[in-house]
């Protein structure tokens, strides 16, 4: 990456730091992660290594599942991803160097101070099924967190999770199928995959604290927070 270009270089060493210390904080098997290997430059050039997680990524998983069988797939991979970012959230916001290497994160994407009693909240930031992998014997990895975010909204990541599966609402649809319709059917239509994503939206809102009457407010800033970030 050109060290030029948005000071990417430094970016690349603070991903690292971050990867190397939540891996720290979740040492007890709630997700696994890449291991860093360090960073080197080569003229403006900086390279990052890492190991690579073994399996396939979730979106990989439910988007060769049969269309069939795929909403029943998805109900239990979406609930256990549900759980592990409700998890990483409340494990990250305790730890005071986690809190500090979100703060530096040049990529940050929020701009509230979301805040109880316990402190602000911290995300992974990008908590998506492309980013989700299954590393085996029903576990989980999880990669890119160059976008940890500190202040942001408790149910960011659970909301990042649901928008990222949308796609996979589309099926053997060959028309002018958009993000909008299944946007519309997942959160506003009365099927299956509504249900399961107002489910699973209910659930994390409950864990975390969130009352239900606040629940739609909270998603529809995430889904704003989202979506204007990227």
């Amino acid at each position: 990456t050109d060290c030029g270009i948005a000071r990417a270089g430094r970016t690349i060493e603070r991903e690292q730091e971050i990867t190397k210390r939540v891996g720290t904080v979740l040492s007890s098997g709630t997700v696994s992660l890449p291991q860093q290997l360090g960073v080197t430059k080569v003229g403006s050039v900086t390279y990052s290594a890492e190991t690579g997680l073994r399996g396939s990524s979730l979106a990989s998983v439910l988007m060769t599942t049969p269309v069939r069988l795929r909403v029943s797939l998805a109900r239990r991979h979406l609930i256990a991803a549900a759980r592990i970012s409700i998890v990483i959230t409340q494990r990250l916001r305790a730890d005071k160097t986690v809190r500090q290497l979100a703060r530096l994160n040049d990529v940050n994407p929020m701009a509230t101070d979301c805040r109880d009693e316990l402190g602000p909240w911290v995300q992974h930031g990008d908590f998506t099924i492309e980013n989700l992998y299954l590393v085996g014997d029903g576990s989980y990895g999880l990669i890119d967190w160059e976008h940890l975010s500190v202040h942001s909204m408790p149910l960011y990541d659970a909301v990042s999770l649901l928008v990222s599966a949308i796609p996979l609402l589309r099926g053997r649809r060959t028309d002018n199928w958009t993000a909008v319709d299944g946007f519309r059917t997942a959160f506003l239509g009365d099927g299956a995959w509504a249900y399961l994503f107002r489910s699973i939206l209910s659930f994390a809102a409950k864990e975390l604290g969130v009352p239900q009457q606040e629940v739609r407010d909270a998603f529809v800033f995430c889904l704003r927070e989202r979506v204007s970030y990227y």
